[in-house]
């Protein structure tokens, strides 16, 4: 089959939009299909650099940018973005003059929100795996300090999408939406979709997992949790933070995430005297990363708004067991078998939840702690590339035969 990948952002070597972005196309071209990629011009230089060393036959690179682009401060959302898919959408039409192409399938942005002009055409279009259905619980938007305004007005655009002439005209002419929460899948079918799925918008590599579930670990020693991701509000360090404050048991707690104009972890650690029992270590690269998983035992996930997590995914194929909020992509990928899920109810009440939750992984015999670590593994890998490939050429069957009945 000839495919048309729409990625915005695509990278080697990276992870969350980026590494999604590519490895929908390498793995899509190592299915046997070939595979033409539309993505950002500011991509060509590391895309190229790597196919340098590791030539992929069957992927072909189409690079695209705004003309007049360094007017534009942030390349990476908004009008910019828009700006791109016009100018990919004509890349497109000149593409389809020479080349036949079977199916076009969106994957990165990730979004409800930032939708593709590539429908516009009569090539069938799979847009997704995309989020953005999901918004913050309101009684949690204080943790979100000079942000809460802001979060305040994505609510809104949510909830009002499915009456957004625009993204019902363009989100209709989709052959299928595959959307990677049950929240999406709600906003989805309130903007009339022909076709909705449910997928998951994260995979990992078949090298990625751990061998074996965690067994070598006593419980004598301290629990070493992990808190991973970008410091923006969203992400809600400090409930993690407030929740250690409680913590009673011996529990250590690394922080891995570049520093933000808005957020001092440092601080926040100081204020709350945790400076002996948690570490900030800023962003690390990959390879350190993978080793920070197999260090840990449990992984603390506090964000207040996400399609799922790309941070859930790689530390259950780690083996780890994982602490989240009971919301959002976290809910529907987090079993009981895996670890604790939080409900959200206030900050204050969440953060003693999430304590009380640690508490009961810090005081789990071994045995438990390799049911969890054995489960979290297990699932993991149905979310391989492998399988996540089988599953969207399943879905590109059903396109390609005509069936348009939601299926959610």
């Amino acid at each position: 089959m000839k495919l048309l990948i729409s990625a915005f952002a695509c990278l080697p070597n990276y992870g969350t939009e980026s590494g999604n972005g590519w490895n929908w196309s390498v793995h899509l071209a190592k299915a046997g299909h070939t595979v033409c990629v539309l993505t950002r011009a500011v991509n060509r230089e590391r895309i190229e650099v790597w196919l340098q060393e590791h030539p992929q036959p069957d992927v072909h690179f189409f690079y695209v940018e705004v003309p007049f682009a360094r007017m534009f401060r942030h390349r990476d959302r908004g009008f910019y973005y828009l700006a791109w898919q016009i100018c990919a959408f004509l890349c497109m039409r000149k593409l389809l003059r020479n080349t036949r192409i079977d199916l076009i399938h969106h994957v990165t942005y990730a979004s409800i929100h930032m939708l593709s002009l590539l429908c516009l055409t009569r090539v069938p279009v799979v847009f997704g795996p995309v989020g953005g259905g999901q918004t913050a619980p309101a009684s949690m938007l204080s943790l979100f300090g000079d942000a809460k305004w802001k979060e305040r007005l994505r609510t809104i655009q949510t909830r009002l999408l499915p009456w957004s002439p625009l993204h019902r005209f363009l989100l209709q002419r989709m052959s299928v939406v595959i959307a990677a929460n049950p929240d999406t899948v709600v906003v989805a079918r309130k903007c009339g979709c022909r076709r909705i799925e449910f997928q998951f918008d994260s995979g990992l590599p078949d090298t990625f997992y751990a061998a074996k579930p965690r067994v070598e670990k006593q419980c004598g020693s301290p629990v070493k949790l992990l808190w991973t991701g970008a410091l923006v509000p969203r992400k809600a360090l400090v409930l993690a933070l407030d929740a250690m404050a409680q913590v009673t048991e011996d529990v250590r707690l690394v922080i891995l995430g570049a520093a933000s104009a808005s957020i001092h972890p440092d601080e926040l650690i100081r204020e709350r005297g945790l400076e002996r029992r948690v570490r900030w270590l800023g962003k690390v690269g990959w390879d350190e990363m993978k080793r920070y998983y197999a260090e840990s035992d449990c992984l603390l996930f506090t964000s207040l708004r996400d399609s799922m997590g790309t941070q859930i995914l790689e530390a259950a194929g780690s083996g780890l067991a994982i602490i989240c909020l009971d919301h959002h992509g976290a809910a529907a990928f987090v079993s009981e078998e895996m670890g604790y899920r939080v409900p959200v109810t206030t900050p204050s009440q969440t953060a003693r939840m999430l304590a009380q939750s640690i508490d009961r992984f810090a005081r789990l015999p071994l045995a438990d702690r390799v049911r969890f670590s054995r489960a979290s593994l297990n699932k993991a890998k149905t979310l391989s590339w492998h399988r996540r490939i089988e599953d969207v050429e399943a879905s590109y069957e059903r396109v390609l035969a005509g069936k348009t009945t939601s299926q959610h």
